[in-house]
């Protein structure tokens, strides 16, 4: 049956966990500024509930206010500056690496068999797969780690504030 079978799925290579391995610490850091710039960001409703708090209070400091915006704001500012500059560092490297470890596989295998893979195919499929990892790197990561604490904090916001 797997002679005939023509839809059989090539073998799998290192999958991206073993790819990113050797930069966890960049990805921890990276996962680490997003999420203290996204726990900085829950505070802003509470920032606007003291506010209206104090407004209709008749206790309302526009000044108390707007520095604890600024504050928020300016530390959010470091923290996602912070994480951009880790997301193309840690995306470059891990492309670099990825495009020498394919390029070294390439070189390895025979003529023969690179013309019968067609050059353009190949170096299409590596520009592109290069390209979605570098993606994956810099923007997926953060933005599953983010969105999962984001809900995760508001809603524990939510219920105990």
């Amino acid at each position: 049956m797997a002679d005939t079978d023509k839809t059989q799925k090539p073998p799998k290579g290192p999958g991206v966990s073993s790819l990113l391995k050797p930069y966890k610490g960049m990805v921890v850091l990276l996962v680490l500024f997003s999420l203290l710039s996204n726990s900085i960001n829950l505070l802003i409703p509470k920032i606007v509930s003291r506010g209206i708090d104090s407004y209709t209070n008749n206790s309302y400091d526009v000044h108390n206010i707007i520095v604890y915006f600024a504050i928020v704001v300016v530390v959010v500012f470091i923290f996602s500056y912070l994480q951009s500059i880790v997301q193309t560092y840690a995306s470059e490297r891990v492309a670099r690496d990825l495009r020498a470890r394919l390029s070294e596989k390439i070189s390895n295998q025979s003529s023969a068999y690179i013309e019968k893979a067609n050059p353009s195919k190949l170096l299409t499929n590596l520009t592109s797969d290069v390209d979605s990892i570098k993606l994956f790197v810099s923007q997926a990561i953060v933005s599953i780690a983010s969105s999962i604490f984001i809900i995760v904090g508001a809603s524990i916001f939510f219920i105990y504030h």
